[in-house]
């Protein structure tokens, strides 16, 4: 489903509950989009808060209850309820754990997007300058200067096309 349709959808039942109706928008309107978003936002942060923001105190709760399942098993054999919670316990922490990375790594995204890289200048410069390292303006060939990118590519074409000869023994 689409984040547009679930957003509509929400509107459509927050303004029947309030009776309230939405003003009417003309395609167009410069101040249409921002309207929406501005009411779309502080929805979108109260879900965050409710599913997201307990994460971190559902993995505390869950960590603990695995380790003391942990202590019992040292101590006794589980029994089946008791396995079976253990077994649920490690799946819900797996897929908590890969929902915490990923919203690290979304925030990582959009702190890159807002503050971009401050290494970029370092290493385009780095870059640049190895690239003129790397080139050359000029290659004497036979002592005769030649500057002429094509010049300079003919005469590296028939220099690599000559067949290499073992040095001769003096």
């Amino acid at each position: 489903m689409r984040y547009q349709t679930i957003v509509g959808k929400a509107r459509r039942a927050e303004r029947d509950q309030e009776g309230d109706e939405e003003p009417p928008f003309e395609r167009g309107c410069p101040g249409a989009h921002y309207q929406r978003h501005a009411k779309t936002v502080p929805r979108c942060r109260q879900w965050s808060k409710a599913n997201m923001g307990s994460m971190n105190n559902r993995i505390a709760e869950l960590e603990l209850e695995a380790d003391s399942m942990d202590r019992k098993n040292k101590n006794r054999v589980l029994s089946a309820d008791e396995l079976i919670r253990s077994n649920f316990i490690a799946s819900r922490l797996k897929i908590l754990y890969r929902a915490q990375e990923s919203v690290w790594h979304q925030k990582s995204r959009i702190q890159w997007c807002k503050l971009g890289d401050k290494n970029t200048r370092f290493f385009h410069l780095a870059a640049t300058t190895r690239q003129k390292k790397n080139q050359f303006a000029c290659l004497e060939v036979d002592e005769q200067i030649l500057s002429k990118p094509i010049d300079v590519k003919l005469a590296i074409f028939n220099f690599f096309s000559q067949p290499i000869l073992p040095p001769e023994q003096t």
